[in-house]
């Protein structure tokens, strides 16, 4: 057996652990509940948008029947030849960057050939695809991120768990002795609820990333989820009370008692969760093959 620690993040998740425990106005204390709730809001409300289907990207086979539709019918008219007589297509195909008109068509190969790795006069690509390693990279990036956060909800609510349970939640030293039964309910929903929301983010997130077709965006995507989980840390960093601030800083960390049981337990399920991006790369990359 060893025994560890587990630290109280400095976030707005853990305002329910010191309010109404430390000598704070009931204005802070009201402020700090505003603070807790204005996360939860805006971590759902970026999740809920990130699920609708109107915010992801459309289908890549949609858009290359579209592009079909634009090739068959005003790609080779004759009326869209410029003056030295080069057809629409040949100009999109070329990347020709004086387009006014098809710029649709335009980005979106221009889309494919940096996602694919392909030159203008290229038509295979080759085995580095730059598009498909970047995207599997983001979302085990994305996936990394997600677990950290769980491991960490899954290790403060195993620690709080353990602690007494009185009638009274008790500190003593800047150390957490026990908690009330009503606090204790208030922390299990704080978990449930972090935990729903970082779930939901991870599904989310890793379909927006899969459907996101501009390697550029793709950086720009997976900082911007990240963003999202820190939400929390912000709130905390630049607008906490002082008093509630300085409390959650000076509280120690909870002791917990590691058993070799417990460690292969935890091992087996850190080797099963790291197969599954694994897993998802290999299947992100057959999808690719088939759009080509």
């Amino acid at each position: 057996d060893q025994l560890g620690s587990v630290p109280f993040s400095e976030s707005a998740w853990t305002y329910p652990v010191v309010i109404g425990l430390v000598k704070a106005g009931i204005v802070e204390a009201l402020f700090a509940v505003l603070l807790l709730l204005v996360n939860v809001f805006v971590q759902m409300g970026f999740m809920l948008i990130i699920l609708t289907p109107d915010f992801l990207p459309g289908d890549i086979s949609e858009q290359i029947d579209y592009a079909q539709q634009w090739r068959r019918s005003v790609a080779h008219d004759h009326q869209n030849l410029d003056l030295a007589s080069t057809s629409l297509v040949t100009r999109v195909c070329n990347g020709d960057g004086a387009l006014i008109v098809s710029t649709r068509q335009a980005t979106l190969l221009e889309h494919i050939n940096s996602y694919l790795g392909l030159n203008v006069a290229a038509f295979e690509p080759e085995f580095f695809q730059p598009g498909v390693l970047l995207s599997v990279l983001c979302i085990l990036l994305w996936s990394l991120c997600v677990y950290k956060e769980l491991r960490n909800i899954l290790h403060t609510f195993e620690a709080v768990r353990r602690l007494p349970h009185t009638s009274r939640t008790t500190v003593r030293n800047n150390t957490l002795q026990s908690l009330s039964s009503g606090r204790y309910k208030i922390l299990k929903i704080t978990y449930l609820l972090r935990t729903a929301i970082a779930i939901s983010l991870l599904i989310s997130g890793i379909r927006w990333l899969a459907q996101t077709t501009s390697i550029t965006e793709l950086m720009l995507n997976a900082v911007a989820l990240n963003a999202i989980l820190d939400v929390d840390e912000f709130l905390f960093a630049g607008f906490t009370p002082m008093s509630i601030h300085l409390s959650i800083q000076k509280l120690e960390p909870l002791e917990i008692r590691y058993t070799a049981r417990r460690n292969k337990t935890g091992a087996k399920g850190l080797k099963r969760s790291a197969a599954y991006p694994a897993k998802f790369a290999r299947f992100l990359a057959v999808t690719h093959l088939k759009w080509m």
